[in-house]
């Protein structure tokens, strides 16, 4: 094989591994892993419902009441904020920037807030980054955006 030809095949071979490893292909929850309707996006396998968009950007407290007082007008009753553990069960880890089926949700690669609060310190609340998928705390007044579920 002549040298521009292996350096051909290998480049074919390595893009879309590097690709993929840097967050660039997209990768697609199975198709039933999710449904639909109307804003709202049931979660097949964990059985919540998530608001399908997201606010602009708030402090905690605020987060709080914006999914209580359903501010987003999504149909149903008894939203609230997740908890970390719930808002960690929406992340995509194979893919970057945002960490998130786009394919089903609105997403910015930005923080979200939890309902968890950080234990031994009443000022933080845990936020999962949708750009990573990492986890973070934050002081309650620190503005992040907002995701229901119930």
């Amino acid at each position: 094989m002549k040298r521009s030809q292996h350096l051909l095949f290998v480049a074919l071979l390595l893009v879309p591994m590097l690709a993929a490893g840097l967050g660039l292909v997209r990768a697609a929850a199975p198709p039933t892993r999710y449904t639909t309707t109307a804003g709202v996006v049931l979660d097949n396998c964990t059985g919540l419902h998530w608001q399908q968009g997201h606010d602009a950007g708030q402090g905690w407290t605020n987060a709080a009441a914006y999914c209580q007082n359903n501010t987003a007008g999504l149909s149903g009753t008894n939203w609230r904020l997740p908890t970390i553990k719930e808002l960690q069960s929406i992340v995509d880890e194979t893919v970057l920037n945002p960490s998130i089926d786009t394919a089903t949700f609105t997403a910015v690669p930005d923080c979200y807030w939890s309902s968890s609060k950080v234990a031994g310190n009443s000022g933080l609340a845990w936020a999962v980054f949708f750009s990573s998928g990492g986890t973070t705390s934050f002081g309650l007044a620190n503005p992040c955006r907002v995701r229901c579920v119930r």
